[in-house]
């Protein structure tokens, strides 16, 4: 008889889910197997004399983990009847985690505290305290409180300490798109020379990443693209212009420069994309008798900076471009130009398109 009680050798992996229940299961065959031989403790000490009481408490502390009450009785309470359980089925599974909870004969005021801190920790709105409170294998109501306005004011205090280093990071790099949005809408009406869409920051431009089908570079849509409008007008660059002859201009400018004349003067034209009006060099006007009407209280500012010069009248020219005349052109004068004339826009003159352009960007324009 003694082969059919004896229990096979334990082999339960303790970190396994199912390792208390294989254990208890070999533990009781094996009280089993000693009943039927009528073993007794002393025949059952090993080589270091320790007893058998004190090798199977080694055995149950091994595989038999604690039951953390807290967070049985949490999922005992929000257990909830599956789809195609029964009624008898759902009350079956409840009775089986009920046996986690470890339920005592306790006062009718420890019960109440009890149900109290279930239904407080199930009803927490932040899961991250919900979840620190899970953790501990038994809590009071008192405990379940302290520790909760506890982890509450810690967050409050991060919360509020992140967002002082926010708002020190937002005065310290201010945001450069809102920025340049803030400019663009100064000026409405305006078009972005990339897309053609009405003004935005250059972050958000549709085409920033596209590829021109004309030119094959990225940043602009075809029907935007320089290139395509030389091929349809001869005097499409001219839509962007600073005219220069009596100042010298800026080597960086130098790629720019274009020959044009002015009321039969031989000057140069610079190309500006970023100016909103066209200007002429008081001194050039001066120099070359131009006539100067006077105009009052008129200022033009820089896009990107608080800058801003008087405009000292303005003049009715004749501007030749290549085979093209515009006459009776009016231009504002401004003192110390890097060159004598900025040219915004040609679309009201014959052949030319209109091209998108802006304020004075950069402080190169002025001398």
């Amino acid at each position: 008889m003694e082969k059919y009680f004896r229990p096979d050798k334990l082999e339960a992996d303790p970190n396994s889910q199912t390792a208390a229940k294989e254990f208890k299961h070999w533990y009781e065959t094996f009280k089993n197997f000693l009943e039927s031989n009528k073993s007794t403790e002393k025949s059952l000490e090993d080589k270091d004399n320790k007893t058998y009481i004190s090798a199977i408490k080694i055995l149950e502390e091994l595989y038999i983990k604690p039951t953390n009450e807290i967070y049985a009785r949490h999922i005992l309470a929000t257990r909830k009847q599956q789809i195609n359980e029964s009624i008898d089925q759902y009350a079956q599974q409840l009775k089986l985690l009920a046996k986690n909870c470890n339920f005592k004969a306790v006062s009718s005021e420890e019960n109440k505290n009890d149900y109290i801190r279930d239904a407080f920790i199930n009803g927490l709105v932040q899961s991250n305290i919900r979840q620190r409170l899970l953790e501990f294998s038994s809590l009071s109501l008192d405990e379940a409180l302290s520790k909760s306005r506890s982890l509450e004011d810690s967050q409050k205090q991060s919360d509020t300490y992140h967002a002082a280093l926010n708002n020190i990071a937002s005065c310290s790099h201010p945001n450069s798109e809102q920025t340049t949005l803030a400019s663009v809408q100064t000026k409405p009406g305006q078009t972005c020379y990339f897309c053609g869409h009405p003004r935005h920051p250059r972050s958000v431009c549709p085409a920033r990443a596209a590829i021109c089908q004309n030119c094959h570079k990225i940043g602009h849509w075809f029907k935007m693209c320089m290139q395509s409008k030389k091929s349809q007008t001869r005097s499409t660059y001219a839509s962007t212009m600073v005219i220069a002859s009596s100042m010298e201009t800026p080597q960086s400018l130098s790629k720019c420069i274009a020959k044009v004349t002015v009321n039969q003067i031989d000057a140069n034209a610079l190309i500006d994309t970023g100016s909103s009006d066209t200007f002429l060099d008081h001194k050039f006007a001066v120099e070359n008798k131009l006539k100067i009407f006077p105009i009052q209280g008129v200022q033009v500012s820089m896009a990107y900076m608080s800058f801003s010069a008087n405009i000292q009248g303005y003049c009715l020219i004749n501007i030749q471009v290549d085979k093209e005349k515009y006459d009776q052109t009016k231009v504002l004068g401004l003192s110390n130009l890097c060159t004598d004339w900025i040219h915004d826009d040609v679309s009201s003159r014959k052949y030319v398109q209109q091209t998108p352009l802006y304020d004075i960007g950069t402080t190169k324009l002025l001398g």
